[in-house]
């Protein structure tokens, strides 16, 4: 089952609660998360600063990062590169009427 998304607030109130010496069953009671959903997130957030000023500096989107393991590689390859390309046209493409992803994934290899 795929992962649901919970708001930051939640995120940042479970390390709130954590800094604050709250044992892992009480803050699972006060948020409404399972217990292995509240260790999970902060088993990552474990170097992230709760009250310091680096923390004041960290955003929202930096947070979501870290908690949902979001990769920020940028591609580096030729191929890949392409592939994207390709991506971006076939979104396009599939407003037409008569194509569908199996013909765009057949024309993508006939480039290759």
């Amino acid at each position: 089952m795929a992962q649901k998304t919970i708001v930051m607030d939640l995120i940042k109130q479970v390390q709130q609660l954590k800094g604050e010496g709250v044992a892992i069953k009480e803050i699972v009671r006060r948020v409404g998360l399972s217990r292995k959903t509240v260790k999970k997130y902060l088993r990552r957030l474990e170097n992230i600063p709760l009250e310091t000023s680096e923390a004041v500096q960290i955003t929202d989107k930096e947070i979501a990062d870290i908690v949902y393991n979001n990769d920020t590689n940028p591609v580096s390859g030729k191929r890949e590169k392409e592939l994207l390309e390709h991506f971006e046209y076939a979104k396009k493409e599939l407003y037409k009427t008569g194509l569908n992803r199996q013909i765009l994934w057949i024309e993508y290899l006939n480039l290759y």
